[in-house]
């Protein structure tokens, strides 16, 4: 997993701040998703709505002749967090602590009641890609949500797709 610094600082900020979509960005995403996808967006916390309305607003403008699945990716990516139910703090502790636990200890944890919402905060992206999957969601969608936090050059989808989606989720608050 690539740790992007400034982009955890701005989603720290804004989760205090308790942002939420507002009414219109709402039925904007309502336009790009499916029964299933809605359903999980739903779940998502407010901020985590907020976020990927503005990720996802930042891929259309910046890549104009895309295909609307971009924009459900961009919308979806970070849905496996409905799984953590992780508040801020534990955010915060799995994104310092989770890089440096082995794959190992993390599926331990995930079986310890008091640690099992700190290993699923960890996994979230395999999560949401399962989750997504599970709903029949697009294969870009539910690969963009398995891998929006490796390293360029390791996901699956067309390179300059990805490099939008991570540019759109980097400048994102």
């Amino acid at each position: 997993m690539m740790v992007r610094l400034g982009h955890l600082v701005r989603r720290f900020v804004t989760s205090v701040r308790g942002r939420t979509p507002s009414g219109f960005d709402r039925q904007w995403a309502d336009v790009f998703l499916s029964p299933g996808e809605r359903g999980l967006w739903d779940r998502m916390s407010p901020a985590d709505q907020a976020h990927s309305v503005d990720v996802a607003r930042r891929v259309s403008a910046g890549l104009p002749d895309i295909d609307d699945v971009v924009i459900v990716a961009a919308l979806m990516h970070d849905v496996g967090k409905i799984e953590a139910d992780a508040g801020v703090t534990l955010r915060v502790l799995a994104t310092l602590v989770g890089p440096l636990l082995s794959r190992s200890r993390l599926e331990a944890w995930s079986r310890l009641e008091a640690w099992s919402r700190l290993a699923s905060h960890v996994h979230y992206p395999e999560i949401g890609a399962s989750l997504l999957a599970e709903v029949g969601s697009d294969p870009l969608v539910c690969a963009w949500a398995g891998e929006h936090h490796d390293a360029p050059g390791l996901s699956s989808l067309d390179p300059a797709v990805a490099a939008g989606l991570r540019r759109a989720d980097d400048a994102a608050s």
